[in-house]
């Protein structure tokens, strides 16, 4: 479900961050690259378990109030064997619009032997499940992409794979 908020509030003559825009992935990865939906350990997120793995999910979010700074928050979360790989975040905000990397997170895991199984294959325990992402920058257009992925050489997302729940734009007013 996607949730749109405009509204400004100041403390002592100071904008405070304001929610935009939110999705919960309750339904469908609505806008977004891909639209695989998952539910993990009662989570519901973007992808998941057998759905992402290389590569990355974007979406392009438009109509956003007049502001200053944008912050992203998100829960970014990781499935089974990892070893050595980095997940991320980017933006647009490069030169000419390009995207540009303003969150990354790299993780091993190590086969522990009395983990537990959060999500995924039985027999491998995630040593990281979920990791919160919050990045604050400077940004003053009216849409803004983002691209989520992972730098995983594994073409099976069966073997290792990723997830993205709660998503939140925040924008600062001017």
């Amino acid at each position: 479900m996607l949730f749109r908020s405009a509204s400004h509030v100041s403390l002592r003559g100071v904008r405070q961050w304001q929610l935009a825009l939110a999705e919960d992935f309750s339904n469908v990865g609505a806008g977004w690259s891909r639209l695989e939906v998952t539910k993990c350990a009662g989570v519901s997120m973007l992808g998941g378990y057998c759905k992402f793995a290389k590569g990355e999910v974007k979406k392009t979010f438009t109509d956003l109030p007049p502001h200053r700074s944008l912050r992203i928050r998100a829960t970014y979360h990781f499935i089974d064997r990892w070893v050595g790989e980095t997940a991320f975040l980017k933006m647009d905000i490069g030169t000419d619009g390009a995207d540009v990397p303003v969150w990354t997170e790299a993780h091993s895991q190590d086969h522990e032997k009395h983990g537990l199984n959060v999500c995924g294959q039985p027999d491998v325990h995630e040593g990281k499940f979920a990791q919160r992402i919050d990045v604050a920058v400077p940004h003053t257009k009216p849409t803004a992409k983002f691209s989520f992925g992972a730098t995983m050489d594994a073409q099976d997302p069966c073997d290792e794979s990723w997830g993205l729940s709660n998503v939140e734009v925040y924008i600062r007013a001017a």
